[in-house]
């Protein structure tokens, strides 16, 4: 990979081999650390997205652009550009057979740079290492999620008990997981937005009164474990 960046290495870093660079040099102390720390802390964040998304489905989408959207500002060399982290949470759901909320990926302002010629150089090869190497996170969170029984396959094409309830304004009892608690709060936020026969009082008051029977529903659900805990 880094044949491709040979000439820039050399002319903004004065490195002739990076490749014997690397093997010659602590990491540590090597030009070029940064760029291998911001690529491992990139994917750090993406492994959290996609086990996030292997866990809550859709709801971890809804979740995600409702407290970063539109979330423009400088970037971050620990985070992938907005454009990149928000496509990877897109073709990671798709793959999975989850539905991508309407307009999610133009919902976000793409990330700033301004960053010198250095940083915009080991930049780009985190970036680069991401690209490569995404795909491989996702299989591993993935399989995480399959192994410990906590894949929302278990439950997104099962009929979610918690979305009648929600629909009559109550707790839910007997609810499946938390996980599905959460689907079907943002499944019953979606269609109340949606309701344009709801004033914008009304609207803001069957919110509110969503976000209290959502917690009492977990409680609800605490409860219900803990006794059939101490049943067992």
């Amino acid at each position: 990979m880094l044949d491709s960046f040979r000439t820039r290495i050399k002319n903004v870093l004065n490195i002739d081999d990076p490749k014997l660079t690397l093997s010659q040099t602590d990491l540590f102390v090597s030009p070029l650390a940064s760029a291998s720390y911001s690529a491992s802390q990139q994917l750090q964040e993406i492994f959290c997205d996609i086990f996030a998304i292997c866990v809550f489905g859709t709801s971890y989408l809804n979740a995600f652009r409702y407290l970063l959207e539109p979330n423009s500002g400088p970037r971050s060399p620990v985070y992938p550009k907005n454009s990149v982290r928000i496509k990877i949470q897109s073709d990671a759901a798709r793959a999975l057979g989850l539905m991508v909320p309407e307009g999610y990926e133009a919902s976000f302002n793409d990330s700033t740079d301004n960053h010198d010629d250095t940083q915009t150089l080991l930049l780009e090869i985190a970036d680069e290492t991401v690209q490569r190497h995404w795909k491989d996170i996702c299989d591993f969170a993935n399989t995480i999620a399959r192994a410990a029984n906590v894949h929302c396959e278990v439950w997104i094409n099962s009929e979610r008990n918690e979305s009648k309830f929600f629909e009559r304004r109550r707790p839910a009892l007997g609810s499946k997981s938390l996980p599905t608690i959460i689907d079907a709060a943002w499944g019953r936020y979606s269609s109340l937005v949606n309701d344009r026969s709801l004033s914008a009082d009304d609207l803001n008051k069957q919110i509110l009164h969503l976000f209290e029977i959502t917690l009492k529903t977990l409680e609800v659900f605490e409860l219900e474990q803990t006794i059939n805990g101490a049943k067992l």
